[in-house]
């Protein structure tokens, strides 16, 4: 959604970067809210449930850009900014618990090595998306399209965890 945030903006929502701006800040006051519960949470919680809780609530982001070529700009500017927001609950769950989890399952004396090399894999694959997504964008794939396949994917990954999690607990 980054690397094509303002190609969403523009084409698609008939918007300017004022709405961009908003937009991100909808992301950014879900992302508050959720991990500012999650510290002031009164019981511990399972971090692999919340971790699949964030990732169904992200997946708001990349569906609307799935549903907002089916309905007006004014109604997609709307439709775009809840699920933003909805988005950044997901993505303050998702983050915050993949960090504590990444704490709880690497070896005594790897955490920071650990640590460094799940920072570096998510600076390298937004760097690749933001090369990319606009190639395939022009060449190839529609940005729906491409979002959809991102929506499948991710739901894919949250199947692969949650079944994984469920025999590890079993």
């Amino acid at each position: 959604f980054d690397a094509a945030s303002s190609i969403i903006v523009r084409d698609m929502l008939q918007a300017g970067e004022c709405f961009l701006g908003v937009l991100v800040s909808l992301i950014g006051l879900g992302t508050l809210i959720s991990s500012t519960g999650l510290a002031l949470r009164k019981y511990e919680g399972n971090p692999w449930h919340d971790l699949i809780r964030g990732e169904v609530l992200l997946l708001a982001i990349p569906i609307s850009v799935v549903v907002v070529p089916y309905v007006a700009p004014g109604t997609g500017r709307i439709m775009v900014g809840v699920l933003c927001f909805i988005g950044g609950l997901g993505n303050g769950l998702a983050i915050v618990q993949t960090l504590t989890l990444l704490q709880l399952v690497a070896p005594e004396g790897a955490v920071g090595r650990i640590s460094g090399i799940y920072q570096g894999a998510i600076a390298v694959s937004q760097l690749v998306a933001a090369v990319l997504t606009p190639f395939l964008a022009s060449s190839y794939l529609s940005l729906p399209a491409i979002f959809g396949v991102l929506t499948v994917v991710m739901i894919f990954l949250m199947v692969r965890i949650w079944v994984s999690t469920k025999r590890a607990v079993s």
